[in-house]
């Protein structure tokens, strides 16, 4: 293996690289322990409480995580605990900086992996998170699966309040299959904007985020800090990370049915319908009355082709409030999905009556209207659709699908 993907295979580094502080901010002073993870959420947070979300972590950065375990590196190695077992990063949290397209990741541990007290003797499966039978799957991840290297380790007392830095590589082994080895980032300065780029200002997500973080770094079961942390995640798209949030408020308030359905809407971001209908029936459970739940498990049954269930859940809807557009809307997708193109039209005819300016309905019943030949139907409705305004979550879609199908009906658009 090493043979193939050597260090003398690595091309010159020179780039910038963001240093973490996971035993400040997550161990609170002490050095994270053996097994510990550092997940996504956590680099979120250091990224944010370090004054970094101005740039967050950018493709082509080297990270640098500082986790306090090289405290006990020895040389003789004497005590046996270093290279015996260390804290890591999460796999979610591999994934994550894959999707960041760093290039290198970097430790003051042997591993990148989290390792159990025991493990490498066998006494001890990896921390909770690891995939199946890939006890060392960040590396994996990271080296063969994606190109990245991890690299070996950093002296943080060099970087001391220092969050970014300039990473520089360039000298390559005598020895083919050379494993990587330890590199010495260059300071490049604290961790405002540096001169000649604009610091873009924090959003209001953005300060809910780093409010609620200091928030829970001083009380982690905080329920109203982790609910304004995980709005705000959902507010910036980031829904893993909402979920989590929302799956420790819940732990410690469980009665609580708005918090299971705000995390079942962030489930259903993740295309995790299964979870999500799960935590709609807890939302239901505590509020049996709460229609717009009723609402999202429809959609969720939809995607999952349980159309007698999704059916029940929208007729339930409107039994509660008839003029509860959405279900409408969603009940003619679960008739189209189940060739009923009647009940669809007649259901997307009864939302638009409703709504004239639901430019979704028009769509999907112009598409209907398409494919059973009715093309100045089609027309008709593709044409109201864009004279309405783009709302509800199905408007932009709308608006772009109407466009292509008239240009390709060959009619004018309005």
């Amino acid at each position: 293996f090493l043979q193939r993907l050597g260090m003398e295979k690595a091309p010159p580094i020179v780039t910038s690289a963001v240093l973490l502080d996971a035993r400040r901010h997550l161990g609170k002073g002490r050095a994270l322990t053996a097994g510990e993870t550092i997940s996504a959420r956590d680099i979120e947070a250091m990224v944010a409480t370090q004054g970094l979300g101005w740039r967050g972590i950018l493709p082509g950065d080297v990270l640098y995580v500082y986790t306090g375990w090289g405290d006990s590196w020895r040389d003789p190695d004497t005590e046996k605990v270093y290279y015996t077992k260390a804290p890591g990063l999460s796999y979610d949290a591999a994934r994550y900086l894959a999707e960041k397209r760093v290039v290198a990741v970097g430790l003051d541990t042997p591993f990148v992996d989290p390792v159990n007290e025991g493990q490498l003797q066998g006494k001890a499966g990896p921390p909770a998170g690891t995939p199946p039978a890939t006890p060392f799957a960040v590396h994996h991840h990271l080296l063969s699966g994606l190109g990245k290297p991890p690299m070996w380790p950093i002296d943080p007392e060099r970087l001391q309040e220092v969050w970014m830095a300039m990473k520089m590589s360039k000298s390559k082994p005598d020895t083919a299959g050379a494993p990587p080895a330890p590199a010495t980032p260059r300071p490049a300065g604290p961790a405002s904007a540096p001169a000649g780029i604009e610091k873009p200002e924090m959003t209001e997500a953005d300060r809910d985020v780093a409010d609620a973080t200091r928030t829970l770094d001083t009380n982690p079961a905080d329920v109203a800090a982790l609910e304004q942390r995980a709005r705000a995640y959902t507010r910036q798209g980031k829904h893993a990370l909402a979920v989590a949030d929302y799956t420790k408020a819940v732990e410690a308030k469980p009665d609580d049915a708005a918090l299971h359905f705000a995390r079942a809407l962030s489930l259903q971001h993740l295309r995790q319908f299964e979870e999500a209908v799960k935590a709609y029936d807890e939302a239901l459970r505590i509020a049996p009355r709460h229609i717009a739940a009723y609402n999202g498990r429809g959609n969720a049954n939809r995607m999952l082709k349980r159309h007698e269930a999704a059916l029940r859940d929208f007729e339930e809807v409107l039994r509660l409030n008839p003029k509860y557009v959405a279900a409408l809307y969603n009940r003619g997708l679960v008739y189209r999905d189940m060739n009923r193109a009647e009940d669809a039209i007649r259901d997307w005819t009864s939302a638009i009556a409703m709504d004239k300016e639901y430019a979704g309905a028009y769509v999907q019943r112009a598409l209907l209207h398409e494919k059973g030949g009715a093309r100045d139907k089609a027309i008709a409705d593709f044409r109201a659709a864009l004279a309405a305004p783009p709302k509800y979550e199905s408007g932009q879609w709308a608006h772009r699908i109407a466009r292509e199908r008239l240009a390709a009906l060959g009619a004018a658009q309005p």
